[in-house]
Formats: C-alpha cells, sequence, structure tokens
C-alpha cells in the first residue's frame, strides 16, 4: 500500500492518496474477517439470500 499510494500522490494529492490506500492497507490487515464473515445477519437484515454466478447469470437482462 505505500508504495501504491505513492504512484497516487501525482494524481490524487496526498491526502486523497493516503486514504484511498488506507482501505488496501484495512483490507490487508482484515482480511481474514472479510472473507470469513458470516454474512446471516445482513442476509436476514436485507431479506437477501446468496445466489451462484450460475442463478446470477440466469437473472441479468443480457440484451441491451
Amino acid at each position: 500500500p505505500d508504495d501504491f499510494e505513492k504512484q497516487l500522490v501525482p494524481a490524487f494529492g496526498e491526502l486523497a492518496s493516503k486514504e484511498i490506500s488506507n482501505l488496501y492497507r484495512y483490507v490487508e490487515n482484515n482480511s481474514d474477517k472479510l472473507v470469513n464473515k458470516d454474512f446471516e445477519r445482513s442476509q436476514n437484515l436485507l431479506s437477501v439470500k446468496p445466489q451462484s454466478i450460475q442463478e446470477w447469470v440466469k437473472t441479468v437482462n443480457w440484451k441491451m
């Protein structure tokens, strides 16, 4: 994330680059919590159920 931050500075400035790279730092330091999160409560609150990729593809209107 430090090198990434340095590369962002010319385009976004120091503050924005720091904040963007902090998101990557958070993911790097908390990947276990993010990947292994139990989404059951979220699914109940949002009234959603997980779909496989195959199920999701069938629900998309691919004609434009």
